[in-house]
This record gives structure tokens, sequence and C-alpha cells, in this order.
């Protein structure tokens, strides 16, 4: 966007502000993209300026792009301003490439996208979701994806997603072997 060249951080949110008003109605998400080029520690506020335009639904490839240079609890929040701009029945590793970067957000952000996560087919899917989670955390997430887990693990799928939770293990083996009993 030419009338942005040269300004970063806050003084090109400042004039992502002034001319807001007179940008398409709808963009789509390579455009908000540019745009958001060099806002560095103001892109989360210029997403949030930028977001009422952004076309829905976006791909969770155009998330991640979007969501770029956020990390931590910076990213979550990015996450619940484009949530409705998200579409419905993300894929796991789509979701996943979303909460990349949350790391000790990654619960909270996950809690926050599992409505937009489709049925989970694979249990290594489930692990991917849960990675980096502490004992507490990984139970909670586990509790979170409940009604998203597959059907019918096997006894080395359970083995397999309780094992992270360590001293917790029979709670997330409880919360397995609930989930293949609905």
């Amino acid at each position: 966007m030419d009338l942005l060249s040269g300004l970063g951080n806050a003084d090109r949110l400042q004039g992502i502000n002034t001319i807001y008003k007179n940008l398409p109605a709808v963009l789509n998400a390579s455009d908000v993209v540019s745009i958001l080029d060099g806002t560095n520690n103001s892109r989360l506020d210029a997403l949030a300026v930028l977001q009422p335009n952004l076309q829905t639904p976006i791909t969770a490839a155009s998330a991640v792009n979007l969501l770029s240079g956020l990390g931590n609890a910076d990213r979550l929040r990015g996450i619940n301003t484009i949530y409705t701009n998200l579409p419905a029945g993300l894929s796991a590793p789509d979701a996943v490439s979303i909460l990349d970067g949350t790391n000790n957000s990654r619960l909270d952000a996950l809690h926050d996208l599992e409505p937009k996560i489709a049925t989970i087919s694979y249990a290594m899917d489930v692990a991917n979701l849960l990675s980096g989670m502490g004992n507490i955390d990984y139970i909670e997430g586990l509790k979170i994806l409940s009604s998203k887990l597959p059907k019918n693990l096997s006894e080395s799928d359970i083995t397999l997603l309780s094992g992270p939770a360590n001293n917790y293990a029979g709670a997330a083996q409880q919360i397995l072997k609930n989930s293949n009993a609905s």
C-alpha cells in the first residue's frame, strides 16, 4: 500500500487508522497481510483495526500469515481477533499451525479455538494439539477436546495420549476411555 510505504510500527498503525475509512469493505487476507507488513510491535492493534474488513472465511494458512510475529498471549489475542473469520471444521493439523507460537497461552488458545476444530480422526493429531503442555494443562486440554476425540481409540492410542500426563496418566486414561464409550 503506497500510502503506508516507509512507515513502521506505531507510525504505520496510525497510518492504517487514518486510511481505514477509505479501504474496501472486504479485504482478502493477503491484502491485510501486506498492510500489516512493518507493523511489528503494533501488529495486534493493526490487525484489530483491519479485522472488520477481513474476508470470511479465511484459510488456516492465511490465519498463520496474519498472526505472523505474534507469540504467547499476543498470539492468543490475535486468534481471538480473527476468530469470526476462521472457517468451521478446521482440521487438527490446521489448528496446530494456528496454535503454534502460543506457548504458555496454548491451553487458553485451544479452549477458544476448539469450537472451530472438526472431529479429530487420529490420536497423533490430538497429541500435536496438546504439544508442549504440562501435566495439568494436558489434562485440561484433553477435557476441552473430549467431544472431538477419535472414537474407538486403541489401547496403544490411549497409552500414547496418556503418556505425556506423567503423574496424571490415570486421569488422562479415564478421559480417553470415557470418550471411547460415547
